[in-house]
């Protein structure tokens, strides 16, 4: 078995890499879906989609993208918070 000695210089470059990977994982994991479709809508507030569609008629904020509604989220807690 071979000693190996690390310099100052190379454990600094180790732990930033370490760092920079560890918050790019943070920022990735930890930040929620910001567009959804009908589907992924419902599960997210907790409801079935005929519950779904009657806050669509009731003018939640919606985008038409290629034939199928997506919802941006922050605008959707928005509205949700508005229309207590």
């Amino acid at each position: 078995m071979e000693l190996q000695v690390i310099t100052p210089e190379e454990i600094q470059v180790i732990i930033a890499d370490e760092l920079e990977k560890a918050v790019k994982d943070i920022n990735t994991k930890g930040t929620a879906k910001q567009w959804m479709n009908k589907t992924e809508l419902a599960k997210y507030l907790g409801i079935g989609r005929p519950g779904l569609n009657k806050l669509i008629e009731k003018g939640m904020p919606k985008v038409m993208f290629e034939k199928t509604y997506k919802f941006y989220v922050p605008d959707v807690n928005k509205w949700l918070t508005n229309h207590k």
